[in-house]
């Protein structure tokens, strides 16, 4: 087994510690494995930009 220590004392973007992991040797199917585990609802997407100004 390996153990990872974090130290987060000036924060950590999750998009951060999920690149680390999977460049460190985490498996992506795990990854997957894990965010299908918390069932979560499929992100609805929405834009309340106005129009462009350029």
């Amino acid at each position: 087994m390996k153990i990872a220590y974090l130290d987060f004392w000036t924060g950590l973007g999750g998009d951060m510690l999920v690149g680390a992991l999977l460049d460190a040797g985490w498996p992506e199917e795990r990854l997957f494995a894990v965010v299908r585990a918390l069932k979560l609802d499929r992100p609805k997407s929405r834009s309340n930009a106005g129009p462009s100004a350029g």
